[in-house]
């Protein structure tokens, strides 16, 4: 078990290659580096990483004078958060956005331009060879030409990119009045663009991997970001971390333990710790034998008791009464012979039930019926009557 684990936690990690655009990840497609230099991009600039909705961050009025930063595969801006970024824009603000979806409202600000969102297929030289990327350069800096820029695929991890999403439907020769184009592939096909709204500016970016941590470390690639981001003027940044916040809460209970190779390691010690505990105290222990004490006859020390108490009082025709009852219900229960009288037919009905000596319950009916017509009796009645009774009991 311990060597399972230490191969476990020693072995390389396969890459992750899931989209994240956090500004903590270190993953590949994760937006750490561009994030701690933000302030070399900006050195003027001050980084605000907001981890309320941008609903109510814009709702406040303190927030003025920042750029707006959205990278993510789709932002996701809701439609009463983007009225207020409408808003904020308008008052003379910038706002950038890099997402390859856009929807909802975005879309319906494309659509005042008359502006069309759509994919188009790229045919890479030769799709089998990882090293063929798809190309972005930008018409206003032709020294950035040779940029490029690789996205993930479904199952394969790295390779060429065969569809992009891109602007279109206005003129690509020059920089218009309304929409100015920014940066497009080689091919031609629009990925950047910047529209004027109100006294601001809205800068729309259709390929976000292009800000990722993996593309921003590679020598051929990494200018990209900080050409793209150039256009923005020196403000204040305003990086939206609400939507990290929920991405990060609604993951698992144990993902900032495992996340972390020393708490993951700590954590397996802990599970490994208590597997041998349990391993070591598995076998069954004895458990101490307690002492069992000899049960006391209540019932005799009842019955001795209340004989004493009625011996006190001297009344022993009150006992007879008590052992005559006890008789009765005796019959009526176990041989059904209810209200006995203590007559000779009764006698015989009994000794048929019992094989009991007919005489012998002749000889006790007879004691009992006569005590029981007397007002007192004497003790040696009494103890005469029980003696039949009581032999009569060992009988049965």
């Amino acid at each position: 078990l311990l060597i399972m684990i230490l191969v476990s936690v020693l072995s390389p990690k396969e890459l992750n290659w899931r989209d994240s655009f956090t500004s903590s990840e270190k993953l590949p497609y994760g937006c750490r580096v561009l994030y701690e230099n933000l302030s070399d991009l900006f050195p003027q600039s001050e980084i605000y990483r907001s981890n309320q909705s941008m609903y109510l961050e814009l709702a406040d009025s303190s927030l003025r004078d920042h750029t707006i930063l959205l990278i993510d595969r789709d932002v996701g801006i809701d439609d009463y958060s983007f009225e207020n970024l409408e808003r904020y824009v308008a008052s003379g603000e910038d706002c950038f956005i890099s997402s390859q979806v856009m929807s909802g409202s975005l879309l319906a600000l494309l659509d005042s331009f008359d502006i069309s969102y759509s994919r188009w297929s790229y045919v890479t030289l030769d799709s089998a060879d990882r090293a063929q990327w798809s190309p972005l350069r930008s018409i206003n800096a032709p020294d950035y030409s040779l940029n490029q820029i690789i996205v993930r695929g479904d199952t394969l991890g790295p390779y060429p990119i065969n569809y992009q999403w891109s602007f279109s439907e206005f003129d690509l020769t020059y920089a218009s009045d309304s929409v100015e184009v920014l940066g497009m592939t080689q091919d031609t096909h629009v990925n950047f663009i910047r529209l004027p709204y109100g006294e601001g500016m809205f800068y729309l970016h259709s390929q976000p991997e292009a800000f990722t941590n993996y593309h921003i470390l590679r020598n051929d690639s990494r200018d990209y970001a900080a050409h793209a981001l150039s256009y923005l003027p020196d403000k204040d940044i305003y990086w939206d971390g609400y939507k990290e916040l929920s991405v990060q809460q609604s993951g698992s209970r144990l993902r900032v333990i495992l996340s972390d190779p020393h708490l993951r390691v700590a954590w397996y010690l802990i599970l490994f710790g208590i597997g041998m505990y349990v391993l070591s105290f598995i076998k069954r222990e004895q458990k101490m034998i307690p002492i069992l004490r000899p049960y006391n006859n209540e019932s005799l020390d009842y019955t001795r008791t209340v004989g004493s108490t009625y011996f006190q009082y001297g009344r022993p025709d009150l006992i007879l009464r008590k052992r005559v009852q006890y008789f009765r219900d005796l019959l009526s229960r176990k041989y059904y012979i209810r209200d006995v009288r203590f007559t000779e037919a009764e006698a015989h009905i009994l000794h048929t039930k019992t094989g009991y000596d007919e005489n012998s319950i002749l000889r006790l009916f007879s004691i009992l019926r006569n005590l029981e017509a007397r007002h007192s009796i004497s003790d040696g009645q009494l103890l005469a009557a029980t003696r039949n009774i009581n032999k009569f009991y060992r009988h049965i």
